[in-house]
């Protein structure tokens, strides 16, 4: 199966404006997520905020994708606008058999869901960090239709 895995953001900082420089990502859920679906036989693309770009460069286990961002004021760290996703999943759109978004209640989501109707399954997490501590987790399921 062929997947592609939008997750904006990788990881938190302390605010919605701050960001820490890490240099790699393969210790996030995200990408622990994806190598999971790679390792039981599937293809897949992470998707991610370029604002999450580890500050080393390193090769990677499958294809991950780091788009640019804009309107910062407004679509902070939390809550990204990555720049070319529309243009990537209209062209996409068929190559795809499963979309995975994470941050159900994100501008990305609702660009999956906009941009690919009827074809695909969507598949949401969402999760509150409070000062660095793991404090919830929810998971939301449901159909594009």
């Amino acid at each position: 199966m062929n997947i592609l895995f939008v997750n904006p953001s990788l990881y938190s900082g302390s605010d919605l404006y701050t960001l820490p420089k890490v240099k790699s990502i393969k210790d996030t859920m995200a990408y622990n997520f994806a190598l999971g679906f790679l390792r039981n036989g599937h293809s897949i693309t992470l998707y991610a905020a370029a604002d999450f770009r580890p500050t080393e460069a390193e090769t990677y286990d499958f294809n991950v994708i780091f788009d640019e961002t804009k309107y910062k004021k407004v679509c902070n760290a939390a809550i990204p606008y990555m720049t070319h996703l529309r243009e990537y999943l209209k062209s996409g759109r068929d190559s795809f058999d499963l979309v995975i978004s994470s941050e159900v209640f994100s501008i990305a989501s609702l660009t999956v869901c906009l941009n690919i109707p009827g074809k695909k399954s969507s598949f949401g997490m969402s999760w509150l960090y409070i000062s660095g501590s793991f404090t919830k987790f929810r998971l939301n399921f449901g159909i594009i239709l």
